[in-house]
């Protein structure tokens, strides 16, 4: 059970640190919307996370 807990810890983790990411990218650079914003903080967790 704690294994099944653990990746929904990790997978909410990972959702809430690409959103406040999206949000900053967004921050520097008006003219991205959040969906490409998401796409590069996705790539920018995922690089850093393996």
């Amino acid at each position: 059970m704690a294994s099944q807990f653990d990746r929904d810890s990790r997978k909410f983790n990972r959702k809430y640190a690409v959103h406040q990411m999206a949000l900053e990218i967004m921050r520097q650079d008006s003219w991205l919307t959040m969906l490409e914003a998401t796409k590069r903080a996705e790539a920018i967790y995922d690089a850093r996370h393996r």
